[in-house]
């Protein structure tokens, strides 16, 4: 008979983990949008890397690609892991 604990620990890791994935590709894809506004002229949508600095505006559609490819990169290890988890489960 297999431990119980570590099927219940993948049991609750499967949503957290789906959650995470699903949010961290809708701020991939608003960082994006936010970065192309900023370049069009949108006033509303400050970029900043300090606190007191701003990003230049021809700066902006370039670290908003930089960021949304880090969260997407970072999405996919997490879809991996995820499904290390449900593989961990079934087994």
């Amino acid at each position: 008979m297999k431990s119980v604990m570590p099927r219940f620990v993948y049991l609750l890791s499967v949503p957290v983990l789906f959650v995470l994935y699903i949010g961290l590709f809708i701020s991939a894809i608003i960082a994006v949008v936010f970065g192309f506004l900023r370049a069009f002229g949108f006033e509303g949508i400050d970029m900043s890397l300090f606190p007191q600095t701003s990003l230049p505006v021809v700066l902006s559609i370039p670290v908003s690609f930089l960021t949304g490819f880090l969260l997407v990169m970072v999405a996919l290890y997490i879809k991996r892991v995820m499904n290390l988890s449900l593989v961990r489960l079934r087994e």
